[in-house]
């Protein structure tokens, strides 16, 4: 699971990752507030990743700290989803 959008879920994170996003000095915009996207893709060719939690290697449109699970699942958007994703790992 990696991602190219920090604004993630709405939670009590979200602002300090929209923050970290645009004041820390990235190689790209496409990151999590922590992690640039092609850092965690680790050498993967982005086309290998999907948007969807059922896609093996999941692009999310979260923060680093929804990667962690803490803040649960979107409602409505897929790429927001890393619990269900999680879950079809097993």
């Amino acid at each position: 699971m990696c991602s190219d959008n920090y604004s993630g879920l709405l939670s009590i994170y979200q602002a300090e990752y929209k923050l970290a996003g645009s004041v820390i000095p990235h190689k790209s915009s496409e990151n999590d507030g922590v992690v640039e996207y092609q850092s965690c893709a680790g050498g993967l060719p982005t086309s290998k990743f999907g948007t969807t939690y059922d896609d093996t290697f999941y692009l999310t449109g979260l923060n680093h700290m929804d990667t962690t699970f803490r803040n649960g699942d979107a409602l409505v958007v897929n790429s927001q989803k890393p619990v269900k994703w999680f879950e079809c790992l097993l």
